[in-house]
């Protein structure tokens, strides 16, 4: 399982920079075995909030250097990023195929989406309540 600050740093410069203009709202927090797990409704067009993204902390008095799960519902992250992160034990097969994505990432590198690092400043700040 990796975690949040891991999946930053393997991060493409070329996602961060589609970060501007996205969206965010906290839908709720719920715990999970003990663990929070945060859920967003996130999206970049005109304001459209149309993806759910989740960030899970196993350690949260650990910050960003707890092993983490995370998702989301875009298409990016879904036939990217879902058997990548799933593969480390960093996300769950919900949407995708479970299959090798050989052409979107054939390195099977795991990172986040863009509507990932959206919501990790509010994620900072409510995993500083953990601390």
């Amino acid at each position: 399982m990796l975690s949040l600050t891991t999946l930053v740093a393997k991060t493409p410069k070329a996602v961060v920079k589609r970060v501007p203009g996205c969206k965010r709202k906290l839908l709720g927090t719920y715990d999970v075995k003990g663990y929070p797990v945060f859920v967003f409704a996130t999206g970049c067009s005109k304001g459209v909030l149309s993806y759910i993204t989740q960030i899970g902390t196993v350690k949260p008095k650990r910050g960003f250097g707890s092993p983490c799960i995370v998702h989301c519902t875009c298409p990016f992250f879904t036939y990217t990023l879902e058997y990548a992160c799933a593969k480390q034990g960093s996300s769950y097969f919900y949407n995708a195929l479970r299959r090798y994505p050989k052409i979107r990432n054939p390195r099977a590198m795991p990172y986040l989406c863009k509507h990932l690092i959206t919501v990790l400043q509010t994620v900072r700040q409510k995993l500083n309540r953990y601390s």
